[in-house]
C-alpha cells in the first residue's frame, strides 16, 4: 500500500515536472504578472492550454522510455487518465 502511495506521487511530480518543461511559467506567476492595456498593437498572449490526457499519456511514457518511471506506474496512470475520456 505504502509503494502504490509512493509511486502516485512520483507520477505526480513527473508530471508536474512536464508541465513546468512543456508551459514554461508556473501558474502562480502568471496570475502575479500586472495586467496590460490590451491595445491593438499590444495584446497580451494568451494562457497556454492545459494538457489533455493524451499528452499527459505520451509524457508518461517519455517518463517510461527515460527510466523515470515503472511500466506498473504508466499503466496505472494511463488507465486513470483513459477513464476520464
Amino acid at each position: 500500500m505504502v509503494r502504490l502511495i509512493g509511486a502516485g506521487l512520483v507520477i505526480i511530480l513527473a508530471l508536474a515536472v512536464a508541465n513546468y518543461l512543456l508551459y514554461g511559467k508556473d501558474k502562480k506567476k502568471a496570475s502575479q504578472e500586472p495586467k496590460s492595456d490590451a491595445t491593438p498593437g499590444n495584446q497580451p498572449e494568451p494562457p497556454a492550454p492545459e494538457p489533455n490526457e493524451t499528452e499527459q499519456i505520451f509524457e508518461l511514457k517519455k517518463l517510461l522510455d527515460a527510466g523515470a518511471i515503472t511500466q506498473e506506474e504508466f499503466e496505472q496512470k494511463k488507465s486513470e487518465l483513459l477513464d476520464q475520456i
